[in-house]
């Protein structure tokens, strides 16, 4: 299997990449409970998705039956629950969005349409969206910072810049 998988590099046999592209790997297991970081829970959608000409999409169907699939012992609110928050934590990180086409409810934003690229381009938008979070974070710390200095220094002398006084004569 290995063996194909590194072949998959040097050939264009499509047939071949349609087998391998549905091959189940630890790096796109999904983990939907509430523990599990966004990106590990969005990558059902990754597993559920699938491609209309170039475009990889995803309908709230999709979703739902492949977390079914994977959960056996939750209720269907349960599930209704778990595919609400996927698809809006997809649309927050952009990594989901409307599709005005009824083909699909849901467009990947992506270029890509496998698996593997659909994985590391969740990754990095993840990863994007974490730092956009953090600095949002700092951006608020600070204004809190400035709030919370304002009106307390009111003479330049306080800031004890070395500037000489002026001489009253």
């Amino acid at each position: 299997m290995l063996q194909e998988l590194d072949r998959r590099h040097t050939h264009d046999v499509t047939a071949l990449n349609g087998e391998l592209d549905r091959v189940t790997t630890s790096f796109g297991q999904a983990d939907v409970l509430p523990t599990a970081i966004i990106v590990d829970q969005l990558r059902v959608v990754v597993q559920a998705r699938r491609v209309v000409g170039r475009h990889p999409c995803v309908d709230r169907a999709d979703i739902e039956s492949y977390v079914t699939k994977g959960s056996l012992n939750y209720s269907e609110e349960r599930v209704r629950n778990i595919v609400d928050d996927l698809i809006d934590a997809g649309k927050r990180i952009n990594f989901l969005s409307e599709w005005d086409d009824e083909r699909a409810d849901l467009k990947v934003v992506s270029n890509y349409t496998a698996k593997d690229d659909l994985e590391q381009v969740l990754e990095s938008k993840w990863v994007d969206w974490r730092i956009e979070d953090m600095k949002d974070d700092l951006r608020e710390e600070c204004e809190e910072r400035v709030t919370a200095e304002l009106g307390r220094q009111k003479q330049l002398k306080e800031f004890d810049a070395g500037l000489p006084e002026h001489e009253e004569s």
